[in-house]
Formats: C-alpha cells, sequence, structure tokens
C-alpha cells in the first residue's frame, strides 16, 4: 500500500472528468473512512470538482454514516464541510445533534450544513427539530457563544417548506 503522501498526490491529479462511477464510489467511502486530515481534505476536493461538473451523483450515506457515528467528535469537520455543498434536508435531524452536541468547528460546519437546506422535510420532523434547539437554547447560560446564533438557526428552519406528511 501507497505512503499517505502518495495517495494525497494520487488524488490531487485525479481528472475530475475520467473518474468513473465505481472510482467515485470508493474515493467517497474512502472520504468517509480515513483518520487522515490531509488526505480528508483532498478527497472532498476532488469529490466535489466532480460534484460540480453536474454529471455524477455524489452517494453522501458513507459520509452521513461516519457523522452519525462520530457525532460528539472532531474528525467530522470535513465531512460537515462537504456535505454542506448539499441539500441535506432528509438529514436534518443529524445535523441539529451535531449543533447541539459538538462544541468545536465541527458545530460551525454544521450550521453551514443548514444554509444550503431547501427541504421539503415532514412536517412532525421540521417541528421536533425547533422544539429541540429550543429547549437547547433555554438551557445555555446568557453568555454562551451559542446563544445568539440558535435562534437564527430556528428561523431559517422555520421558512423550509414541509412536505405536509408525517414520518
Amino acid at each position: 500500500m501507497e505512503d499517505k503522501r502518495e495517495r494525497i498526490d494520487i488524488v490531487e491529479t485525479l481528472d475530475p472528468t475520467e473518474i468513473s462511477n465505481t472510482q467515485l464510489k470508493k474515493l467517497t467511502e474512502e472520504l468517509a473512512e480515513t483518520r487522515n486530515g490531509e488526505l480528508r481534505h483532498a478527497l472532498a476536493i476532488k469529490l466535489l470538482e466532480v460534484a460540480e461538473l453536474g454529471e455524477q451523483e455524489i452517494n453522501l450515506h458513507p459520509l452521513i454514516a461516519t457523522i452519525t457515528a462520530l457525532v460528539d467528535k472532531k474528525h467530522i469537520s470535513t465531512h460537515l464541510w462537504f456535505c454542506s455543498h448539499f441539500d441535506c434536508s432528509e438529514y436534518i435531524e443529524l445535523f441539529t445533534r451535531v449543533v447541539i452536541q459538538n462544541e468545536t468547528e465541527a458545530y460551525v460546519e454544521a450550521l453551514s450544513v443548514f444554509e444550503n437546506m431547501q427541504g421539503p422535510i415532514a412536517a412532525n420532523t421540521k417541528q421536533s427539530v425547533i422544539d429541540s434547539l429550543t429547549q437547547y437554547v433555554a438551557g445555555l447560560e446568557a453568555d454562551h457563544y451559542k446563544k445568539p446564533v440558535i435562534p437564527e438557526l430556528i428561523a431559517l428552519i422555520t421558512e423550509l417548506p414541509t412536505d405536509g406528511k408525517s414520518m
């Protein structure tokens, strides 16, 4: 197996127009699994280059699984940053948990995921997320750095369309 620097160099030199569906799947899984921050960054950049071409769909499920497993850890910021480039409305509950449970830069990256959400989301899911955030912010100290941000997030979520269904 090549060393990490060699792997990073290989990823960085990949031509996004020549990445096959099979390679795309493997690169996405590698992004979800790698513990090397520099390699994670290189993979995320390359996958975004592929996504920007609009010819292939990126499967976010491996990244969502990693975020779910590491929701309160430090090593998911790149995953969150990557997800912020996509409409992750269907995972609104997960990203709400990240905002509530995470005190690192992952919290900030999770906020950026909300900015690209388009909905629709189930009405009861929307209400549940708003209730969770409202309860969370009520329990924060007045000078907590999240205190002014959470109401803005609630307002953003309030504007998301619902599908009229309960899940």
